[in-house]
């Protein structure tokens, strides 16, 4: 709870979503008989289901915009390491020492210079699939729209 009264609107508003809300998976409310006498009661419900529909369409924007690149290659600590620094590739499942299946995401734009390095490395099978979401929080950060919206 916030108990300063003396806060101006827009500061209480940044708590309750950065300090309360921000992380919170799921929005439960309990509703009594004076919860309609609560200060920032519906600004609260408000501000959890936006950042529910702002994730959704974040993880929506970041899939549009990757590839998911997986190949059975060796060295993989090394191999992700050199295609990070060339390519910008992330490994959303990490890199593990030794053979195996390595998993990539990769900017669309990069996706054919990355397998063509990766078969010059001896990559034995190499599969590209889209994604429909990527969840990996490159893109919570929503202080711009909420700073747009007002609130």
């Amino acid at each position: 709870d916030i108990h300063d009264e003396n806060l101006p609107l827009d500061e209480i508003r940044r708590r309750i979503r950065d300090d309360h809300i921000a992380d919170a998976e799921v929005t439960i409310v309990l509703i009594g008989p004076c919860t309609w006498q609560r200060k920032h009661v519906d600004w609260e419900i408000s501000a959890s289901t936006l950042r529910a529909i702002l994730s959704r369409i974040a993880a929506q924007d970041r899939a549009a915009s990757v590839y998911e690149v997986r190949t059975a290659i060796g060295e993989q600590t090394k191999t992700f390491r050199e295609a990070a620094n060339l390519f910008g590739c992330t490994a959303p499942f990490g890199a593990v020492a030794g053979q195996g299946s390595l998993v990539l995401h990769v900017d669309k734009a990069r996706i054919w210079d990355l397998t063509e390095w990766l078969r010059a490395r001896g990559a034995t099978s190499i599969t590209i699939g889209e994604l429909a979401y990527v969840l990996d929080g490159s893109s919570e950060d929503f202080a711009s729209v909420y700073k747009a919206l007002g609130i």
